[in-house]
This record gives C-alpha cells, sequence and structure tokens, in this order.
C-alpha cells in the first residue's frame, strides 16, 4: 500500500467518522427536542383539561340558575373555547373521548378541522366510536381511568403519534392531544441531511486541498526513502565485498604464511638432533600452534564469507550452513530445495543467506527447538525462503527479549534492501516459521547453481 492509498483511505476514515458524530449529534439534538416536544404536548393538555373543566363547571352553575342545557350547546362552547388556543403543530389536534358500553366514542375530534369544517360536517364527524380493547385507543383507556401521561402511540390511521392524555372526571370524559412524529422528526431529517452534504462537500474539496499539499511530499518522502533503501543496499554491497576481500586477503596471504610455518617446523622436526629432546618438544608445539591457528583463520574468514557461497552457490551454501549449525548447535537442521536449479543474482544470493543466518542464530540462542526445516524456492518472479522451528515460539505483540527484535529487525532491513517482505508466524507453544519474499530482479549477472 503506497502513501497516495493510504491518504486516500485516511480521508473516508475521516468522512465516515464526520458522519458518526454528524449522527449522533443530531441523534442527541432530536432526543433532547422529543423530551422538551413531550413535556410542552403534557402541559398543553393539561392546561386545556383545566379549561374544559372550568367550562363544565360555569355550565353546571348556569343549569341551576336558568334551568338545563342541552349537550349541544355545551359543545359549541367547547369548540368556541378552543378556537383561541390553537397551540399544536402542523396535524396535531385534541379529541374528547366518552367510554359509551365497551366502545370509546369520540365525542369531538380535531378542533381546526371543526372550526374550518361547516357544522354539517362536524355532526358527521362525531361520535366515532372504536373498541375499547383496541391497542390505539391505549392512550384513550388510560386517561378514563384517570391516568395522566404521554406516550407513543398509532392514530386510527396507523400513523406514529405523540399522545398527551388527561382525565376530565367532572364531564365523565377525557382530554387526547396527538402531535404526528413525523412533524417532530421532519426537522431533523432535514438538518441532518444538510449537515451530511455540507460535509461530505468540506471533506471532499479538503481532500482535493490536501492532495494537492501532500503529494510534493509525498513524493519527497517516497524518493528519500528509495534513496535510503538504495544506499543502504549499496552499503550492504559494499560490506558484503569488504568481507569477501578481507577474507580472500587472510586466506591466501595469512594462510600461505601460516602454510610455509607449518613446512618449516615439520623440517625442523625430521632434521632436528635427535641428542636435543628439548628442541623437539619446542617444535612439535610450535607445529601444534600453527595447526590451532590455521584452524582459527579458516574459520575467521568462513564466517566474514563463505567460500562455498562464491563458488558453489546459495542452494550449498545452505546445506553448509545447516549442517555447521546442527553440529554446534546440536539441533536437527535439514534444507529442502523444491527445485534443483535456482538462478540467484549475486547480491540476493548474499541476502538471503545473511537472513539464513540471523534465523538460524535466532534458533540457537532463544527457540529451544529441536528441528528446523530450511525451504528455498522461487515462486512466480519472487524468491521465497522458509526458516520453521518448532521451538517454544513467542507473542510478537509482547515481545520483551530485545536480541530477538534485533535479529527480527536485521531480516526486515536486509530484505527491505531488495523490495522484499518478511512475514513471521509465531505463538507460545507452537513454534515459529519466518516467510521472506524477495522479488526476482532482472541483471546481468545471473548464475545458475544446482545441487546433486
Amino acid at each position: 500500500m503506497d502513501d497516495v492509498q493510504r491518504i486516500t483511505i485516511l480521508m473516508i476514515i475521516m468522512a465516515v467518522i464526520a458522519t458518526v458524530i454528524g449522527g449522533v449529534a443530531i441523534g442527541f439534538l432530536y432526543d433532547t427536542a422529543f423530551e422538551e416536544e413531550r413535556i410542552r404536548l403534557h402541559e398543553e393538555v393539561q392546561i386545556q383539561a383545566l379549561l374544559l373543566e372550568a367550562i363544565s363547571e360555569i355550565q353546571n352553575f348556569n343549569n341551576e340558575a336558568r334551568g338545563s342545557e342541552t349537550s349541544q350547546s355545551m359543545l359549541a362552547r367547547v369548540i368556541n373555547t378552543q378556537v383561541h388556543y390553537q397551540q399544536l403543530k402542523g396535524n396535531g389536534r385534541f379529541s374528547l373521548v366518552k367510554k359509551e358500553n365497551e366502545s370509546i366514542a369520540i365525542i369531538l375530534e380535531d378542533v381546526y378541522a371543526y372550526t374550518r369544517a361547516s357544522n354539517q360536517n362536524n355532526k358527521d364527524n362525531m361520535h366515532i366510536k372504536l373498541s375499547y380493547k383496541s391497542p390505539k385507543v391505549e392512550s384513550m383507556r388510560r386517561a378514563l381511568n384517570g391516568q395522566s401521561g404521554t406516550m407513543i402511540s398509532i392514530d386510527r390511521n396507523n400513523t406514529p403519534v405523540l399522545v398527551g392524555y388527561e382525565p376530565l372526571p367532572s364531564m365523565d370524559m377525557a382530554l387526547i392531544g396527538e402531535i404526528e412524529l413525523e412533524e417532530i422528526r421532519k426537522p431533523f431529517y432535514q438538518t441532518g441531511r444538510v449537515i451530511a452534504v455540507i460535509s461530505f462537500f468540506v471533506i471532499f474539496i479538503g481532500s482535493i486541498i490536501f492532495n494537492r499539499i501532500s503529494s510534493p511530499i509525498v513524493r519527497h518522502i517516497k524518493k528519500g526513502r528509495e534513496q535510503l533503501s538504495a544506499l543502504a543496499r549499496h552499503l550492504h554491497v559494499v560490506r558484503e565485498e569488504e568481507r569477501k576481500w578481507i577474507s580472500h586477503e587472510i586466506h591466501d596471504e595469512l594462510g600461505s604464511s601460516l602454510a610455509k610455518l607449518k613446512m618449516d617446523a615439520f623440517w625442523l622436526q625430521r632434521n632436528q638432533c635427535s641428542e636435543n629432546e628439548r628442541y623437539g618438544q619446542r617444535i612439535g608445539e610450535m607445529s601444534k600452534l600453527i595447526d590451532e591457528t590455521i584452524q582459527s583463520v579458516r574459520r575467521i574468514t568462513t564466517t566474514l564469507r563463505p567460500v562455498i557461497l562464491d563458488q558453489f552457490g546459495l542452494l550449498p551454501a545452505l546445506q553448509w550452513q545447516a549442517q555447521d549449525f546442527e553440529k554446534h548447535a546440536g539441533i536437527s537442521c535439514i534444507v529442502v530445495p523444491h527445485s534443483l536449479d535456482i538462478k540467484v543474482d549475486k547480491d540476493t544470493k548474499v541476502a538471503l543467506f545473511r537472513i539464513a543466518q540471523e534465523a538460524l542464530t535466532n534458533v540457537a540462542n532463544h527457540a529451544k527447538a529441536e528441528k528446523v526445516t530450511i525451504e528455498i524456492y522461487l515462486d512466480n518472479d519472487h524468491y521465497i525462503l522458509k526458516i520453521e522451528d518448532n521451538g517454544r515460539g513467542f507473542d510478537k505483540d509482547h515481545l520483551t527479549l530485545p536480541t530477538v527484535a534485533l535479529g527480527l529487525r536485521g531480516m526486515e532491513v536486509r530484505s527491505h534492501m531488495f523490495q522484499g517482505d518478511v512475514s513471521i508466524e509465531s505463538s507460545p507453544g507452537v513454534g515459529t516459521t519466518v516467510r521472506i519474499l524477495i522479488p526476482k530482479t532482472v541483471v546481468t549477472n545471473c548464475e545458475t547453481h544446482s545441487i546433486s
């Protein structure tokens, strides 16, 4: 994933976060507004109920003073009173209900419609009856049973509504106030759409500006990384060449000198006087020291740069390294080549060999394994080196040993020099698998190695 893709993903994440934050904010505001609307509706229903109770008491007083008055006259007074109290928004309405046997009769519904319609329409809309057990009249049942409050319900048209209900004991009725939930939600829907459009527009413009500003910086950083990678690779090649030169110099110069000393010591030992045993003993000790020095020189030159790597190639070098590792660490180590003929360029060959050495060093020092398997093969256009052990493993997220971390980091650095990648699979108790993938580069100095 390059830097441009990362920036694009970052902008998408920012857009999603902004949308979520806006949605949460609108949701919070809606809850607050809904609670305020619920309280306001309850208060309005209570005020209307008190007003109707007062009208009822006045009506009862007038009846006692002047005789009885028809219920139609009383309803006319109620309508005339409510005409001047139109405070419910949009499609909100007040309804006056009464229980009649096993039904609930709507004596007066939608005062606004009544005031706008003709008297004949008013008469036609009166005394609508609903089943007392219907879930749509839950608020009416509560009010007729003396309860007061608010709830969310559905009206006769199956429309979700916020309902406020209040009993009218003196009239043996109840007052119901309803506001459609859509009326409460509509401003927030509109606000949400506006905020979403503005947010996406701002983020889109910001992304364009940010990309224009950051693109040169990203290109500069990418170029710097490429230069650093090229420099690291160059230093790696120079270091390996120096190792190779030092190894050859030690082998050729110091090795030949030691060989001459060994021959001189052998000549002295053969031509010494038989009478002087002390000289013979000293010559023997000197010859033994020369042999040990020759072995040290071989070990040093092999450590600096194994001759087998340059003369025979990667697979024989890995097999030699596995045998040497098994000899010194006491851990079984085998090399499994998937192909006997692998074309490897010089620099990649050295990098893969050094990574294998680093992995085996980590196994010897930390894994406590009994077996190590090394696989090397070419998959499409990539060299793949796989080192697997059956040791104790480790938790990559809680790696505490600095030497292990440095070893793994060293493998990653060597791999990245050649645009490669390192994947590590490990868990406590199940061993570790290191997989190195390095792209096959097009080189002119490419050599073919085979093993029998």
